[in-house]
């Protein structure tokens, strides 16, 4: 008997234990869930948009980076202003082609001459004056560098770059423009009659096409003397852009390589790195300042609850509970709050990306460690909004509650 007196003493001394604590709070927080929930709003919205925006940041990030892959950062292109009396590169042999389709990394590559203001009609059009386009001159290589998307006909190959035929590629700008949907059909460019072979809409690589034509460069090359510029363009594998523009300019013109400007993507992870950096320091920006309404919103309910609890803490103290007690009660029920709002949030921004990813069939990326800070952030919202009510619980007498 003597020993259970003693261990009531020691309990009485020590105070309230954690399991105490943890209990007080959760029979606070949920003797009113909407009321709780609506108090760590801010902590739910903050969590959220913390844990949603780095998890689509980073879920975007790899669908993105295939594409971006395949498209801009396998692309390296080649120019120099350097041309011929009669308007024909000088920097472009044939042996440099070969070179560069020997180049480690390199898919496939070639010329592509640019014809500007290029007059182009239908010849049973009665309008007289067609639109003037741009007309590209391409060879094999370029041909299957530069991924033409053909949706009517087909496309060129070697075979019409070798033997110089007279065939063309039309944008569906551009046969729109003259009113041509019949695959070989004559079409008049500048005077020289040519057969449509093919209609493309897209391009991986020569967007400039998009509202132009296209042409076997050797045939071009015959009849014109207007070239307006020349350049290569190479498709390389994915990753090897930087390796293979830093040997480009050799591979083309051994003797002058100076002379030669290379256009070369940057590391495509490199600047993955950089979007997600920016993009993590934006979310994170946010989040922190949403964490911060929700602190202000918590302490101002826990210091509603405490001036209305008056009677509670006076009667706690009047019972042997030390301020210390009172102080970790407090401070308990708002870090509560925190830890209910980051769970809630948390839960809410992982479906949202799961959501997303649904809708648009992607591989949904969650890293674990957004969930840790973001419950962590709630934590620590809780524990700042709850120590400015905690003291003013501690000032409580079991007098005042009685004044009361």
């Amino acid at each position: 008997m003597e020993r259970f007196s003693l261990m009531a003493r020691l309990k009485a001394i020590r105070g309230l234990g954690l399991r105490d604590l943890v209990r007080e709070a959760w029979l606070s927080t949920y003797v009113s869930p909407t009321r709780s929930i609506l108090t760590s709003l801010g902590v739910v919205l903050g969590c959220m948009s913390f844990v949603g925006a780095l998890g689509i940041t980073g879920t975007i990030g790899q669908q993105v980076s295939s594409s971006f892959d395949i498209r801009r950062a396998t692309t390296v292109t080649a120019e120099s202003d350097e041309m011929q009396s009669d308007n024909h590169s000088t920097w472009i042999t044939a042996d440099g082609l070969n070179r560069v389709q020997k180049l480690a990394g390199t898919v496939s590559g070639g010329r592509v001459d640019a014809y500007k203001g290029v007059l182009i009609r239908h010849p049973h059009s009665p309008v007289i004056e067609g639109p003037r386009i741009s007309l590209f001159g391409l060879d094999g290589g370029s041909l299957n560098a530069v991924g033409l998307n053909i949706v009517d006909g087909r496309s060129l190959d070697a075979g019409h770059v070798t033997r110089a035929d007279r065939v063309v590629l039309l944008s569906a700008n551009a046969a729109k423009q003259i009113g041509v949907h019949t695959i070989g059909a004559a079409i008049d460019i500048d005077g020289l009659t040519m057969t449509l072979a093919g209609i493309y809409d897209d391009s991986d690589r020569l967007g400039d096409s998009l509202a132009g034509a296209i042409a076997p460069h050797s045939t071009l090359a015959s009849y014109r003397t207007d070239l307006n510029s020349t350049k290569v363009i190479v498709e390389t594998a994915p990753g090897a852009a930087e390796q293979v523009g830093a040997r480009l300019a050799l591979a083309i013109s051994p003797a002058a390589p100076e002379r030669i400007k290379i256009i070369a993507p940057p590391d495509p992870k490199t600047l993955r790195q950089e979007v997600s950096s920016n993009v993590t320091l934006m979310a994170f920006l946010v989040s922190i300042s949403t964490l911060f309404i929700g602190c202000i919103s918590i302490g101002n309910a826990a210091m509603s609850a405490t001036s209305a609890r008056i009677h509670e803490f006076g009667l706690r103290r009047a019972m042997g509970a030390r301020r210390i007690d009172i102080f970790a009660q407090v401070l308990m029920e708002t870090t509560m709050l925190g830890i209910v709002g980051a769970l809630l949030g948390s839960l809410l921004g992982g479906g949202l990306v799961l959501v997303i990813s649904i809708i648009n069939r992607w591989v949904p990326v969650l890293d674990v460690l957004l969930v840790i800070w973001a419950v962590g952030g709630g934590i620590a919202s809780g524990i700042l909004a709850g120590l400015l009510p905690a003291l003013s619980a501690t000032k409580i007498t079991p007098v005042q509650a009685l004044a009361r």
